[in-house]
């Protein structure tokens, strides 16, 4: 047997690896020529020739939604300890711990869609009536919408623990020893819901305001994850031989 002097001793199980964060969502795609074309009158020896205005084309939809984040890794168990001593003389502390479990990443946000194309105005010099044609007034295309957003991981659990056992003849101090389990990694937050695309302006004409097509539909946001499970306490035995 041998003779202790003053000693700390530590001992711990590993934290586990942090998630990672979810990817965003891809955003909508506005179609080629999104505006429509204006309206347009030309005079002939017949009278005026008019063609109406076209509408805007509608902005697409997000079309991925946000990824969910990865969870975080589990903290691994602190090792068992065995001390053997003949005698204790100095203080003498011993800890141990599990490993703290990792954090969770965030969930991705969602896709934005894209905005409506803005509607072709017509030239009201011609009036809206000229050969006969009634144009209808031409309307701004809607916004795409939005696509959700991903689920925030889940936190890692965490390490126990780790068992201690102390044997001695004869101890002349104080002697701590503690054996904690560590602390459950922090859940993932949920990701930010993609917004919608703003509507494209419809024609204006005399006596009217100017106003937009409807928006797109904002997506749904993420929902939390959850948090790791804390570690358990590890077992403490102190015995004289």
């Amino acid at each position: 047997m041998t003779t202790l002097d003053e000693a700390t001793i530590r001992i711990s199980g590993n934290r586990g690896k942090d998630g990672k964060d979810g990817d965003k969502g891809d955003n909508g795609v506005q179609p080629e020529d999104p505006n429509g074309t204006d309206g347009t009158c030309r005079s002939r020896w017949y009278g005026t020739e008019c063609t109406c205005s076209t509408n805007g084309k509608p902005g697409g939809n997000a079309p991925t939604m946000g990824y969910s984040g990865c969870n975080g890794e589990p903290g691994t168990h602190a090792p068992s300890f065995v001390l053997k001593a003949g005698t204790i003389i100095g203080p003498l502390v011993i800890f141990s711990r599990g490993g703290d479990g990792g954090h969770a990443g965030r969930g991705g946000n969602g896709g934005t869609g894209a905005d409506g194309g803005n509607a072709g105005q017509f030239d009201d010099s011609c009036g809206k009536k000229c050969l006969g044609k009634d144009c209808d007034f031409a309307m701004g295309g809607v916004g795409g919408d939005g696509s959700s957003a991903g689920d925030g991981g889940n936190g890692g659990a965490a390490g126990n623990g780790g068992p201690i056992s102390v044997f001695y003849k004869e101890m002349d101090t104080q002697l701590v020893a503690q054996s904690q389990g560590g602390l459950g990694g922090r859940f993932g937050e949920g990701g930010d819901a993609g917004l919608g695309g703003h509507g494209g302006l419809n024609e204006v004409y005399p006596g009217n305001d100017p106003n937009s097509a409807a928006d797109g539909t904002n997506g749904s946001p993420g929902k939390a994850g959850k948090t790791g499970a804390s570690g358990q306490n590890g077992i403490v035995v102190v015995n004289q031989i």
